[in-house]
């Protein structure tokens, strides 16, 4: 069986593979190579379906300013933009889960929420108000989702591509109908991923493989099993 050395490999095709990748490249990674199990017209797994709405702490109207240059400034000034701070965030998220949350994961998360969309600006996604209502005259958001990538409300396809354009001008390699069979290595290393490719079955011997590949969500028994009674019942896409 034919064995490649690669540096970093990504499994996944959706936006947090794209993110993996990019940053893995961005570090100085020599070679950068992303597995999507699904063809090339339908890359990007859930992504594919999901408005991209992006919770993240920010300051106020002027941070957001910087997400929108080109907004008219009449039309920006319609915008509610009270600010969303850390602590806004953290409340919400032990509201939401009724304090059964990983306080640890959690930090984490909002901590790092204002700088990580501020590095997608940076690497050049582009961005439009989210979803809203009126008011007033005035346009209110939910608390912390007010810029999405451009593309609509379901503009999941507008990010991936996105994301592909810019993953790929950085020299990612992105290899579409290239399932993930097997992880390769032992109980305390992950040494690569075996491959089926379009041309056949192959191995990657990696530096480090990163696993974005989604979660057990789709499947009925699973969701039964770690999700609780009745789980299996819903409807997911």
């Amino acid at each position: 069986m034919n064995v490649e050395n690669i540096a970093v490999v990504v499994v996944g095709g959706g936006s947090a593979a794209f993110e993996a990748a990019v940053a893995a490249q961005q570090s100085g990674a020599p070679r950068v190579v992303m597995l999507e199990k699904a063809p090339e017209p339908e890359f990007g797994g859930n992504a594919r379906f999901s408005h991209t709405g992006f919770r993240f702490a920010y300051s106020g109207a002027k941070e957001i300013r910087g997400f929108l240059p080109d907004m008219n400034a009449a039309e920006f000034d319609r915008l509610h933009l009270p600010g969303y701070t850390p602590a806004d965030f953290s409340a919400d998220l032990m509201r939401v889960t009724r304090g059964r949350i990983n306080k640890s994961l959690a930090e984490v998360l909002v901590n790092e929420s204002n700088a990580a969309v501020h590095w997608m600006d940076e690497l050049g996604m582009q961005w439009e108000p989210a979803g809203n209502v009126e008011g007033d005259g005035k346009l209110y958001f939910e608390p912390g989702i007010v810029i999405h990538p451009t593309g609509g409300i379901g503009g999941g396809i507008s990010q991936l591509h996105q994301w592909r354009d810019i993953a790929t001008s950085m020299g990612v390699e992105i290899r579409y109908e290239s399932r993930v069979r097997e992880l390769l290595g032992n109980d305390r290393r992950l040494e690569g991923v075996r491959v089926s490719g379009p041309d056949g079955d192959y191995e990657i011997r990696a530096g480090a493989t990163i696993l974005c590949a989604g979660g057990f969500q789709a499947n009925p028994e699973m969701r039964a099993r770690y999700l609780g009674a009745n789980a299996d019942l819903m409807k997911v896409r």
